[in-house]
């Protein structure tokens, strides 16, 4: 007798697989349906999504594409420009070893935003590391 199964999400609730890895259906397992029930409940609970408070000023982690570089090492052309002389040196990010570079949420989004959409060469690959600064 199986004494335990997990409940495969893809396929609905009434496909399970036992400690072997065998499919078995709801219908074969009558008598079990506590048990059943149970994975249930406990399989609701951990898909429901958990909320967690994250403030714009808060530090996040981006691995920047060569576009990300390069906006950011020009980013006050037009500043220079306007004033015609350098005012703001241009230089390139700050990168760790593991090729990451840190912003507040809210100076990522300033600098960024206009280059992230749907279809476009992206500044930054797309997960981004919430980090503890």
């Amino acid at each position: 007798m199986v004494d335990r199964y997990s409940i495969v999400a893809e396929s609905g609730w009434e496909d399970f697989k036992d400690d072997t890895g065998e499919w078995v259906k709801y219908e074969d397992v009558k008598g079990l349906e506590l048990q059943v029930m149970t994975l249930t409940e406990q399989l609701s609970k951990m898909k429901r999504r958990q909320s967690k408070q994250f403030n714009i000023n808060d530090c996040v982690r981006v691995k920047l594409t060569d576009l990300g570089k390069d906006v950011y090492y020009h980013q006050y052309d037009e500043t220079n420009d306007y004033y015609d002389r350098q005012i703001f040196k241009p230089h390139y990010p700050a990168v760790d070893k593991e090729g990451y570079t840190e912003f507040n949420l809210l100076e990522l989004m300033r600098l960024y935003g206009t280059y992230c959409s749907n279809g476009c060469d992206l500044p930054f690959e797309t997960n981004i590391t919430l980090c503890d600064c």
